[in-house]
């Protein structure tokens, strides 16, 4: 993964905080990326609202 060769560091940890997609399509969309992090899947935005993630 890009960023995790550029800052080489193991405590380096990649979220992909979900909060339009439905889940069935993310879990497809993970499957077929071979996307190896987690990703939150959450309606309410609640984790991306105290963390200030959006898309812009």
């Amino acid at each position: 993964m890009k960023l995790r060769e550029e800052f080489k560091s193991p405590d380096l940890v990649l979220l992909k905080v979900a909060t339009k997609e439905k889940e069935k399509d993310l879990i497809k969309y993970k499957k077929e990326h071979h996307i190896s992090f987690p990703i939150l899947f959450e309606e309410d935005a609640a984790v991306a609202t105290a963390y200030g993630v959006w898309n812009r």
